[in-house]
């Protein structure tokens, strides 16, 4: 990557400056903040819910308020698209398992997307591409730097341990984070942190400290067992690599991660990609042995659709999947399809589906590796979806991920 005279510093200030990046912040704070007291406080939770919804109205107003006083000209996303999907989940709401609890989740996701939309069409206009881009890593270690702070703080109980804990949830109410939250924070962290480092003049002290935060984030993700975050790592290791504009420096902090990661394996034992994870809920169904509860969810779901075939048209409903799954499925589940793209499929239908994938999805995938690939903060928004369903404002990476979708998606090469 090319040398530039921007500092840290600099980037900051315009961050602080900018009312409608501190307001984005803030939205992706509050998530990340309502996962940690909703594990360790869950009684004060209901409270601060209500805050993040009632910060998300003040973003929705300022930034419709803002697009309404302000001509942007035609950058950005087509706004066309943001509407015909909306439509489309709306019209599937009176075919809802339940209609009320459906429409209350549409009412907050418009919000949401809307707000998305218009912030998106804000950045593109405003900010050139790399000066968005570093504003955008900034934000993202500020917004996920929580739960690698209290992994850090806490370093002692993890190893106490044993270094695994997958899927405890003894150990979220502890920590105030499920071991995927840490696995996802610490990959967003080292994107962020790499990009911050790799193009503003970080020095001194500060650089030994980014430094020393993204080899823990390596050690964090593997504590995590985050299949997704070890794939995004992979990922990022080999675009480094490979890419003609990375210093050798880089190429060389890269490769003793690799090293890293390598040896903390062996010592510890950590990565497990799969085995302990088969199906331990339903071990008396000889059928299901042998596979992992989600995968069980998704071919118990794709059975049904395949005789039930109206539901491709209008899905369960919006936000509904778990109960309606267990009207009609199994009323043991208590897990939706831990993927963004099948959970819209199953709640809303085809055509919905089909609007998201060809205009959002497809569109920012496609610009990331043929225009975007070195700007590696986008990545971990790319992927994670697959691995998490991200379809409300309270999921951890909603903002980032719907951002990422519209931002990259509507750039333009002679823009």
């Amino acid at each position: 990557m090319p040398e530039t005279k921007t500092t840290l510093l600099q980037v900051w200030q315009q961050l602080r400056k900018d009312e409608h990046l501190i307001i984005f912040t803030i939205n992706a704070i509050l998530v990340v903040f309502g996962y940690y007291i909703g594990n360790v406080l869950p009684g004060l939770f209901p409270i601060v819910k209500l805050g993040k919804m009632a910060f998300l109205v003040y973003a929705v107003v300022t930034q419709v308020a803002f697009h309404y006083n302000n001509q942007l000209g035609s950058k950005g996303l087509n706004m066309g698209w943001i509407y015909l999907y909306l439509a489309i989940i709306f019209l599937t709401i009176p075919f809802s398992f339940d209609a009320t609890e459906s429409f209350s989740r549409y009412i907050t996701y418009l919000g949401g997307i809307v707000y998305l939309a218009l912030f998106s069409k804000y950045v593109m206009a405003r900010y050139q591409v790399r000066h968005a881009v570093l504003l955008f890593s900034l934000i993202c270690v500020l917004s996920y730097f929580l739960p690698v702070l209290v992994a850090i703080v806490r370093l002692p109980f993890l190893a106490s341990v044993q270094f695994h804990i997958y899927g405890d949830k003894a150990i979220a109410k502890s920590l105030g984070f499920m071991s995927n939250n840490f696995g996802w924070a610490g990959t967003i962290t080292f994107t962020g942190l790499f990009m911050l480092i790799s193009n503003t003049q970080v020095i001194g002290k500060m650089r030994w400290f980014f430094v020393s935060i993204m080899i823990f984030c390596v050690f964090l993700i593997l504590v995590s067992e985050s299949r997704s975050s070890l794939l995004i790592m992979a990922l990022s290791l080999v675009l480094i690599i490979s890419g003609p504009r990375v210093s050798v420096g880089y190429k060389v902090l890269t490769l003793f991660a690799i090293i890293l990661v390598v040896l903390i394996n062996l010592q510890f034992e950590l990565l497990d990609l799969g085995t302990s994870r088969f199906n331990d809920k339903l071990l008396g169904d000889k059928t299901n042995l042998g596979k992992e509860f989600r995968v069980v969810v998704f071919e118990n779901t794709k059975q049904f659709f395949y005789f039930h075939q109206e539901y491709y048209f209008h899905g369960f409903g919006w936000g509904v999947f778990v109960p309606a799954y267990q009207k009609f499925i199994d009323s043991t589940n208590d897990m939706d399809m831990h993927n963004t793209y099948l959970q819209l499929l199953y709640e809303t239908g085809v055509f919905s589906f089909i609007v998201f994938l060809f205009a959002f999805f497809l569109p920012a995938a496609f610009k990331f590796f043929v225009y975007f690939k070195q700007y590696l903060i986008f990545l971990p928004f790319l992927i994670l979806p697959y691995f998490e369903n991200n379809l409300n404002s309270g999921q951890f990476v909603f903002f980032p991920f719907m951002f990422t979708l519209f931002y990259l998606g509507s750039y333009r090469t002679e823009s």
